[in-house]
Formats: C-alpha cells, structure tokens, sequence
C-alpha cells in the first residue's frame, strides 16, 4: 500500500507566520554562552546560602570557593555577553 500525499500550495501568510514563530523562539531560549556563567554564579550564591543553614560546614575552603565561583561566573558572564 502507498500512503497518499497532498501537496497545498505555500501560502505567504504562512511562511511570514513560521518565521516570526522561529524568531519569537530564538528570543526566549537564553543563549549557550549565558548558561554556563549563570550556573557558576548560582552555585557560588548556593553554597554560602547552605553554609548558613547549616547543611555544610563552615569552612574557609567553602567560603572562597563560593566566592571564587561567583567572581568567575559573573566575570565570564560579562565577558562572554560582550560587555567587556
């Protein structure tokens, strides 16, 4: 058995349509080089935050990685945007 095809003729309406659709799209999904500065900036703000609580210990190893994963993540984050 052959399965049967239609073919519509394009409609310019359509094709402006699913090229706004893509561009609205590419818009909203954060960009590659963003994502990686961004998680090194979280974690760096997630580990002192535990410190607090209380669920790791307060250690000095703790505190300067925390801060050093925050400098890093913020500083890539500018470089890599283009702002530097």
């Amino acid at each position: 058995m052959a399965a049967l095809v239609q073919s519509y003729p394009l409609c310019v309406m359509r094709i402006g349509f699913v090229c706004k659709r893509d561009q609205v799209i590419e818009r909203l999904l954060p960009r590659k080089c963003i994502l990686i500065p961004a998680g090194l900036s979280l974690v760096g703000m997630v580990i002192p935050l535990l410190m607090w609580i209380g669920l790791l210990p307060l250690t000095l190893g703790l505190c300067f990685l925390g801060f050093a994963l925050t400098a890093s993540g913020c500083t890539s984050a500018l470089i890599l945007c283009g702002e530097l």
